[in-house]
């Protein structure tokens, strides 16, 4: 295997249009396998990932590229086979834009009573100087940069800090590496219940397998909304779904994590994730 360069052939200084920036080209794949006469494969020095350009671009392009393997002085060689000629090898030429925009959160697993009224939060810094995608930016006027599960929202003030590092797709250039976001939950108390195993399922289970949970219940479970919708909750309502895409089917018993909820109920929640005893069992 041949690990690949890409080259981006242009006739002159840069190859995208005033105002945007021209980021690593990205290629569909890194390295190819060759294939060719001996005396020829013995002058390999590199293989290059070659587009050529007519003309300068404004937005993400995707080309088809040319695998060209070079000798020691750049000569082109001949006769050699890509990937035994099945594989067509693409780049990505990022093109991306600077911009200063504020910052905002999204919720998920909301209750229905907050999905069409999230709840107020602040973000600090509440704006940000950042490159991305020049077409994605065109489209938002805002930057997202979390998308915060309920079950991380507790009764009061909640402050999560993001890591702008792991952002995708976006490079903050102002020099923050951290963002904190504070979340108001106003209105609201919390009070401790638990989930029956009768209410515990699982997903993803491994292939052949099925799980069995090895506990009564989960124990203090944080339930929390309006305190005269609180104390209706019965525990017949609180349900745990335990994702399984991590467990390791030689391991015949293990823990993970659970995604508790309120079932039938509009305006209340489960705060925290909590861990799961199980056992898998093979399927006869």
């Amino acid at each position: 295997e041949y690990t690949l360069q890409p080259d981006v052939v242009y006739d002159g200084a840069s190859y995208v249009t005033n105002g945007l920036i021209a980021e690593t080209p990205v290629l569909s794949a890194n390295t190819v396998k060759l294939s060719g006469p001996v005396t020829e494969m013995a002058k390999i020095k590199k293989v290059v990932a070659r587009v050529t350009l007519n003309k300068k671009i404004s937005a993400t392009t995707t080309l088809d590229a040319e695998i060209i393997p070079l000798s020691e002085y750049g000569g082109k060689l001949q006769y050699i086979t890509v990937n035994d000629g099945l594989a067509d090898i693409t780049m990505t030429l990022p093109i991306y834009q600077r911009a200063e925009l504020p910052t905002t959160v999204t919720f998920k697993n909301a209750p229905a009573a907050y999905a069409s009224n999230p709840p107020a939060f602040t973000c600090s810094p509440a704006r940000l100087n950042f490159t991305m995608d020049a077409t994605k930016l065109s489209s938002i006027t805002e930057l997202s940069v979390a998308d915060i599960d309920f079950y991380m929202l507790g009764a009061g003030r909640n402050e999560i800090t993001i890591d702008l590092t792991t952002l995708s797709g976006v490079k903050v250039m102002s020099g923050e590496t951290k963002l904190k976001v504070t979340v108001e939950m106003n209105g609201v108390t919390s009070q401790k219940s638990s989930v029956s195993a009768n209410n515990i399922s699982f997903i993803n289970v491994p292939a052949g397998y099925k799980a069995v949970v090895t506990q009564t219940r989960i124990p203090s479970v944080e339930v929390v909304g309006p305190k005269e919708n609180l104390e209706k909750i019965t525990t017949d309502q609180l349900f745990a779904e335990v994702d399984l895409s991590s467990a390791d089917p030689t391991q015949s018993h293990g823990t993970a994590y659970a995604r508790a909820y309120v079932k039938d109920s509009n305006n209340c929640w489960v705060h925290n994730r909590y861990t799961v005893s199980y056992r898998l069992e093979k399927v006869q």
